[in-house]
Formats: C-alpha cells, structure tokens, sequence
C-alpha cells in the first residue's frame, strides 16, 4: 500500500474513534431514575440533574432567610411519587447530555450535566423545575442558574407541583399553625 493511502485511512479511524467517543459520552438511554435529580444510564453512569435540588413534599421542605431578607427553601427528603412522574415521563428513552466545566473551587467528582430527551428543546433539568417538581440547586454555579432561578419563581407563583401544597409548620414556642407555599407566605417573622 502506499504511504498516502495508509496516513489518510489511519486519520479517518481517528477521526471516527473521536466522534465516536465524544458521541457515546454524550448520548445514551435512561436505565433508571435513582431520585427526582440523579438518573443511571444505559451503560451504567450516574448522572445528576445540573442545577435541581430533589424535592419530595412540603414536610421536607426547610425554609431559611438568605442576607438580603428573601426566603430560601431546601429539599431535605425525596417523595417517590414525583419519582414515578420522572420514571413516566423518561424511563427507557435516549438522552442528550451537555456537561458544564465547574470554577475549580465548585467541581465535583460526580457527573452533573442538564439532559435532553431526544427531540425535546428544554433540559429535563428546566422541566423539573418548571412542573414544580424541584428546587434550584445553588451548591455549584453553572450558566443557567439565573434561568432556574425565574423558572422556579414562576413556577411557585403559578403554585404548580410542590409549590401548590400546603404543610403545616411547626411555630416557635410549640404551637401549630397552618401554613401555605412559599408564593404566599409573609416570610417577615416565620423564623425571628
């Protein structure tokens, strides 16, 4: 065979193994949905969901008042319901990932990376958030935080999902009241 024959085939495998690689690394099937924000694909990878913090009902919700007086709610505890919603909407369907390089003061040794459903334009990341279903999580800085952020905001303010359900909480000084979703509440002396 000639020189020129052989470099321009061994380019071509290259070329191929690259785009194959970056490919498989990108594309896959859901195997599992392990909670609201962590799946497990095909080929065994655990990914979490960039940007959603599980989520479950309003008893695993914890409410605390951020430096500038806004309250800032935390997911403590997974409702296997939402789970199921997740598993319905996903389950055996091809993904698209798109990974986010981290600031190396916020990587993790986990996958986190916003995932497309084949064919669909918004992230399930959005999606979650958006139905309800989730919070924003604000552990590691991405570039659609800001977006997550309005899209959590609507969501609470239109009471979709766990923003349209009510808890009750448990006041200072041992006495019960009702409460009502985050959207409603007068946060001025919920935790003084």
């Amino acid at each position: 065979m000639r020189p020129g024959i052989i470099v321009t085939l061994l380019l071509l495998l290259t070329v191929t193994l690259v785009w194959g690689v970056n490919y498989l690394s990108t594309h896959d099937s859901v195997d599992e949905v392990i909670d609201v924000n962590t799946i497990e694909l095909g080929r065994g990878r655990i990914i979490h969901l960039l940007g959603v913090e599980g989520t479950a009902s309003w008893d695993s919700v914890q409410g605390e008042h951020s430096a500038d007086g806004e309250m800032i709610w935390s997911i403590v505890e997974v409702d296997t319901a939402l789970v199921q919603k997740l598993e319905d909407k996903i389950n055996g369907q091809s993904v698209t990932l798109e990974f986010v390089k981290f600031e190396p003061d916020t990587a993790s040794a986990d996958l986190h990376a916003y995932v497309y459903l084949n064919g669909d334009e918004i992230s399930l990341n959005e999606w979650l958030l958006s139905e309800g279903m989730a919070g924003v999580d604000r552990s590691q800085n991405h570039q659609q935080t800001e977006h997550f952020e309005m899209v959590v905001k609507e969501a609470r303010a239109e009471r979709r999902g766990l923003w349209g359900q009510t808890r009750r909480m448990q006041a200072i000084g041992g006495e019960e009241k009702a409460s009502t979703p985050p959207a409603e509440r007068d946060h001025s002396r919920e935790l003084e």
